[in-house]
């Protein structure tokens, strides 16, 4: 079985969701609102359960609810995700890929 990992491009209201398999074959996407139940109930359906990563911001309640339930999380820097940054196309669907593959 191969690890999931889900990038999560997280915004002040709505977030976008990639969730890769360890090949980086595409499991879901789901844009949702930036609030712990949406989340949540979104991932429990991945087995096993995916990796989250995010940028790095001060939104630390989701850290917190998402280490609660189990789910491993990474909070990359955002200097060190500058491909992102410097993508010729940039939405939040894009971005939550680049930071799945990352």
């Amino acid at each position: 079985m191969t690890n999931n990992i889900a990038g999560l491009d997280l915004h002040k209201s709505r977030s976008y969701f990639t969730v890769m398999d360890g090949n980086g074959q595409i499991l879901g996407e789901e844009n949702l609102a930036s609030k712990a139940g949406p989340i949540l109930n979104y991932l429990k359906d991945f087995t096993p359960k995916p990796e989250v990563v995010f940028e790095a911001t001060r939104n630390w309640w989701l850290y917190d609810a998402l280490q609660r339930e189990g789910f491993r999380v990474t909070m990359a820097h955002p200097n060190k995700t500058k491909v992102i940054a410097e993508a010729k196309i940039k939405t939040d669907r894009v971005d939550s890929k680049m930071l799945a593959h990352l």
